[in-house]
């Protein structure tokens, strides 16, 4: 769920020349014409390993505009956008408007062509590795859990689980923890945890506080909020493996 950020001088990818694209194919969105001097580039990939993060695109400010620039400091995705991601298994969470706090724009993804899979609709994605995506309407804020609606599509961009949950985790080992309610998170949750497989039925029924991912077989889960909260273990079926304990 976490969203690439990481800094380039550009400087350093001018070193290449900043020169211009010779092909005379371009990809789709691609442009023509090198960084100019004084642009940077941010890409944040200290956490990721070299398999998940295409090197090959990097976030590129050009006039208030977010594209791509590739490591010989051509720009290989126009920027159009107002906030552009890294790319994380060949697609990239991008966003249109103001993309604040407050007003958090549209949210898509785009693949390494600049093709839309995901057209910008969604408030908020919540990372693009697994094989179903999350993405939100709503106040999707993670801390706040309040009036959202979340659900999944897949790697084409199709909605295969509703809009329907006040929060949800990703997918590990084919099931994905998410919570029923009005308020997810926040001071004042009322909502429940449960887990999904990926065609959205419950396997384990809405009834813990928090739930963490599986891993291994096993995810913790928690009963209780605040000094009551309480943390165990349960399998994939949804027995408890060792009981909530403070």
């Amino acid at each position: 769920m976490q969203k690439i950020i990481v800094f380039y001088a550009a400087a350093i990818l001018c070193l290449a020349g900043c020169r211009t694209s010779n092909q005379s194919s371009a990809a789709p969105g691609s442009a023509s014409a090198g960084v100019p001097p004084g642009v940077h580039t941010w890409v944040d990939e200290s956490s990721l390993s070299a398999r998940e993060v295409n090197r090959d695109l990097l976030p590129v400010q050009v006039g208030g505009k977010w594209g791509y620039i590739g490591p010989d400091g051509v720009i290989k995705i126009t920027p159009q956008y107002d906030r552009a991601y890294g790319f994380l298994y060949e697609l990239a969470e991008i966003c249109v408007g103001e993309c604040t706090y407050d007003k958090p724009g549209k949210h898509g993804l785009i693949n390494t062509s600049g093709q839309f899979v995901v057209n910008p609709v969604y408030d908020d994605i919540g990372g693009s590795e697994g094989e179903l995506i999350p993405v939100c309407i709503g106040k999707c804020v993670p801390w706040e859990g309040v009036d959202s609606k979340w659900g999944f599509v897949d790697r084409k961009g199709n909605l295969v689980i509703p809009l329907q949950f006040g929060r949800v985790g990703s997918f590990s080992e084919g099931l994905a923890p998410v919570c029923i309610g009005t308020a997810c998170g926040g001071a004042s949750p009322n909502g429940k945890w449960g887990y999904i497989d990926k065609a959205g039925h419950f396997v384990i029924n809405p009834q813990y506080d928090d739930a963490g991912p599986m891993s291994g077989g096993v995810a913790e889960v928690t009963v209780g909020t605040g000094k009551e909260a309480k943390t165990g273990y349960i399998d994939k079926t949804g027995k408890l493996i060792y009981n909530p304990t403070n």
